[in-house]
C-alpha cells in the first residue's frame, strides 16, 4: 500500500469506527481524488435541499425518501486530498462494516426478472405507462481480500470518465460505484444536465426504435422540469452517442444560463427522479416500482455529489453502484422497459451494467 492510500485507509477506518459520515470521490476526466468529511456531530438528515443551499458539503440522496433511506448532507468540515490527510495515521483498528439499513437482499434470478419485464410491457400496452425502469440486485459473497479503499482506486483507473465515489453514513452504510450520469452541474454561469438513455454494447450497432423512443421520453421530461423552475427554455444539443465504460448510450446536453447557483436545490429536486431511472409518468412509475421490485432501491438511482465547493455544483445519479455489507456485496442494475422491450434483451442489459463493477472486482 502506498503512503497516500495508507493515509486514506487510516482515515476510512477512523471515520467508520467513530460513525462519522464521509465521501471519497473523483470527478470525471480528472485525476485528483478528494476527501470530504464530517468530523463531529450527529449525521445530518434533511427533508429539503434548500436548507443547505449555501452550505459546502456532499449530498447523498436516495431514490425516494423513506423510513429506511433519507437524504443525508455531509458538511465539509474537512475537504482535502488524500496526500494532505493528517491526524488519522495512529488509527489501527479495522472497522466493522454492516449494511445499516436493510436486513436482507433478494438476489433476483433471470426467470423472475423476465416475468417482471413482461408484466411491465403488458401494463404499458394497456396504456397505463409509457416506460418503467426495472431494477434488480445481484448479491455476491464479498472476497476475503476486498478492500473498499483499494477498490476505489481500481475503479478510478478503469473508468476515467465516470464519477467514482465511496460514501459512508451510519444510517446508510457504505456505498460505492462509478456512474456515467450527471443529474445537475453548475459552473461558468450555467447549469448543465444530460438526458441519457438507450443502451448498446457495440459502437457500430444501429440504434433501434425502442432506444430512440426511450431517449426522447427522457429528454422531453428534463426540458420540461428545467422550464418549470427557471421560467425559461434551456438550450438542447443534438443527440449523440457517448461511451460509458463498456457500454454506449444516447445523450443530449441541456444547458441553462444563470448568474448564480442559487436555484440548484429546486432544479435538483425537480429533475429527480428522471424518467431514465423511474419511468413515465414519473409518479405512476415510482408507485409501480415500490409495489413490484423485490428490493428497496435505497440509494441506488438516487443522486449524490459535492455542492458549493469552489462555487460549483456537481450532482450525479447513483448508478453502477453497490451497497457493501459485512459478508456480501449487493450490486444494483436496471433497464428502461417500453412497449418495444424484449425480456431477454433487458436481462442482458442489466448483466452488462453489472459488469462495470464485476470486471474490476474480479480483474476480468
Amino acid at each position: 500500500m502506498s503512503k497516500v492510500s495508507g493515509k486514506l485507509q487510516a482515515f476510512f477506518n477512523h471515520q467508520i469506527h467513530h460513525q462519522l459520515p464521509f465521501a471519497i470521490y473523483r470527478l470525471p476526466a480528472k485525476k485528483q481524488v478528494f476527501v470530504l468529511a464530517q468530523l463531529y456531530g450527529a449525521e445530518k438528515k434533511i427533508k429539503t435541499l434548500t436548507t443547505v443551499k449555501k452550505e459546502s458539503g456532499f449530498v447523498f440522496a436516495p431514490f425516494q425518501n423513506t423510513q429506511k433511506s433519507s437524504t443525508i448532507f455531509i458538511p465539509a468540515h474537512l475537504h482535502t486530498t488524500p496526500s494532505k490527510l493528517s491526524g488519522f495515521e495512529s488509527t489501527t483498528h479495522t472497522p466493522t462494516i454492516s449494511e445499516g439499513i436493510i436486513d436482507k437482499y433478494v438476489s433476483v434470478q433471470k426467470t423472475d426478472f423476465k416475468k417482471l419485464v413482461q408484466s411491465i410491457v403488458t401494463h404499458i400496452n394497456q396504456k397505463q405507462y409509457s416506460k418503467i425502469v426495472a431494477a434488480r440486485v445481484k448479491q455476491i459473497r464479498k472476497p476475503t481480500s476486498f478492500n473498499p479503499v483499494a477498490f476505489f482506486y481500481q475503479l478510478c483507473e478503469a473508468y476515467s470518465n465516470a464519477f467514482v465515489s465511496l460514501v459512508y453514513a451510519p444510517s446508510a452504510g457504505i456505498w460505492m460505484g462509478a456512474t456515467p450520469e450527471v443529474l445537475l452541474q453548475y459552473g461558468r454561469d450555467k447549469f448543465t444536465t444530460y438526458s441519457l438513455a438507450g443502451t448498446k454494447t457495440k459502437a457500430k450497432t444501429t440504434w433501434g426504435e425502442k432506444e430512440i423512443q426511450e431517449q426522447k421520453f427522457v429528454t422531453a421530461s428534463i426540458v420540461k422540469s428545467l422550464q418549470k423552475v427557471a421560467g425559461k427554455t434551456p438550450h438542447l444539443s443534438p443527440t449523440r452517442t457517448i461511451r460509458a465504460g463498456n457500454l454506449f448510450h444516447l445523450s443530449n446536453t441541456v444547458t441553462l444560463r444563470a448568474s448564480t447557483p442559487d436555484l440548484w436545490p429546486q432544479l435538483a429536486e425537480q429533475l429527480h427522479p428522471t424518467p431514465a431511472v423511474a419511468g413515465l409518468p414519473v409518479d405512476n412509475a415510482i408507485n409501480y416500482i415500490a409495489q413490484h421490485e423485490p428490493n428497496p432501491r435505497l440509494y441506488y438511482s438516487g443522486f449524490m455529489g459535492p455542492v458549493n465547493i469552489q462555487s460549483q455544483i456537481n450532482l450525479y445519479v447513483n448508478l453502477r453502484c453497490m451497497h457493501i455489507g459485512s459478508k456480501q456485496l449487493n450490486l444494483y442494475s436496471g433497464c428502461g422497459v417500453t412497449a418495444l422491450s424484449d425480456s431477454d434483451a433487458e436481462w442482458m442489459e442489466t448483466e452488462n451494467k453489472l459488469d462495470t463493477l464485476l470486471k474490476v472486482l474480479f480483474n476480468a
